[in-house]
């Protein structure tokens, strides 16, 4: 029995409950597995450890393909352990084997947002409504929650040049981190 609010074992009864219904609220990691698959058991110990890191962030549901046959059939499992990020009723990335606890973090932190993220989205709608000091206060507190969030740097780009202080975005322009250089939303 698992007995945490963000890891489900999931049968064919609730797949769609669960996974595909559940997607719209929050990502959906689905770990199929079987008890015989050695890099199952390697891979179910992180999953279930970064579930509880993210808190929440997304779901992770256990699907055992020995028990659910036809379940791992209709998603096209065809090799063990086998991972689907689901998102909006769909699958939206995958791996299979047994990765790293890195390289799941780098996987997990590609399609799930953070809380810096959201911080920025307000700081956009508050320039977008013309509240500058509101956005600026936003912003620094994604900065100040989340130093390594690259987009801080683009929103504060923004935001000089919404405050119509081309000086002050141009200076921050020429520190540009290397992998930001090419960023589409610094090129707007």
């Amino acid at each position: 029995m698992i007995d945490s609010a963000h890891i489900a074992a999931v049968t064919t009864a609730d797949f769609e409950r669960v996974v595909i219904q559940g997607s719209f609220e929050r990502p959906v990691l689905v770990d199929f597995w079987a008890d015989w698959c050695a890099p199952c058991r390697q891979l179910m110990p992180i999953l279930s450890r970064l579930a509880e890191a993210f808190d929440g962030q997304f779901l992770l549901a256990k699907v055992d393909t020995e028990a659910e046959q036809a379940l791992a059939a209709q998603a096209g499992i065809r090799s063990l352990p086998t991972v689907q990020l689901f998102k909006e009723g769909q699958v939206v990335d995958q791996f299979m084997g047994a990765l790293p606890e890195g390289q799941i973090r780098e996987f997990l932190s590609r399609h799930l947002s953070r809380a810096s993220d959201r911080l920025l989205d307000q700081a956009r709608q508050s320039m977008a409504a013309g509240d500058l000091s509101e956005a600026a206060a936003l912003i620094e507190r994604a900065q100040h929650e989340d130093p390594d969030n690259r987009q801080v740097f683009v929103a504060q780009v923004q935001l000089k040049a919404a405050e119509g202080d081309a000086e002050g975005a141009l200076a921050l322009l020429e520190r540009t981190p290397l992998e930001l250089a090419n960023d589409a939303e610094l090129a707007a």
